[in-house]
């Protein structure tokens, strides 16, 4: 999610906050332009992550789904299942 500077460390606060809490796996964020933040999320999560997100962003921000099929998701301080 492309999210601009001056927003970044609040909303990277916000998401990992909502990864811990929604099985969800954030990655290090990315800086360019703007700062791309990266989640992992459970397909049956992804609703709530977009109103948790326009919430958090009165509305400025909103996910996108770059990949609808998630294989596995590795849970946090559980090792990785390999197929």
């Amino acid at each position: 999610m492309p999210v601009p500077h001056a927003d970044a460390g609040r909303i990277d606060n916000v998401l990992r906050d909502w990864a811990s809490s929604h099985g969800s796996v954030m990655e290090p964020p990315a800086y360019a332009d703007v700062a791309h933040l990266r989640l992992l999320v459970p397909q049956d999560q992804l609703e709530a992550l977009s109103a948790d997100v326009a919430a958090a962003s009165s509305g400025t921000l909103s996910p996108a789904v770059g990949n609808a099929r998630v294989v596995d998701v590795p849970v946090p301080g559980q090792p990785a299942r390999r197929p």
